[in-house]
């Protein structure tokens, strides 16, 4: 297990973002073209699940959650945060398992 330090610098290869789906949320992922460099600014739970309104007027919510754990990452420090799993994610310098 990976773990990072607050402002510790990072590789990150691919970005989750949520989409509605057929009435569920879901976080897919996007492989970036070229690894790119951030920062690693702490951790957070993200859900999936299916969305789903009681009525009129009242506020839809998720059922059938499914949490999933997304590292927080910021590529410049004006910048949102942008989020990433952990097997996403290298240490700067550190070499990536899969190349020779």
């Amino acid at each position: 297990m990976k773990y990072y330090k607050m402002g510790e610098k990072v590789v990150v290869t691919a970005t989750m973002y949520h989409i509605y789906i057929g009435g569920e949320r879901k976080w897919l992922r996007k492989q970036l073209t070229h690894p790119k460099e951030g920062f690693y600014v702490g951790y957070t739970y993200k859900q999936e699940g299916k969305l789903e309104s009681y009525g009129l007027g009242e506020p839809a919510c998720l059922i059938n959650i499914k949490s999933i754990k997304m590292l927080r990452v910021k590529f410049s420090d004006w910048g949102n945060d942008y989020f990433a799993l952990l097997q996403d994610t290298r240490k700067k310098g550190e070499k990536n398992e899969t190349s020779p």
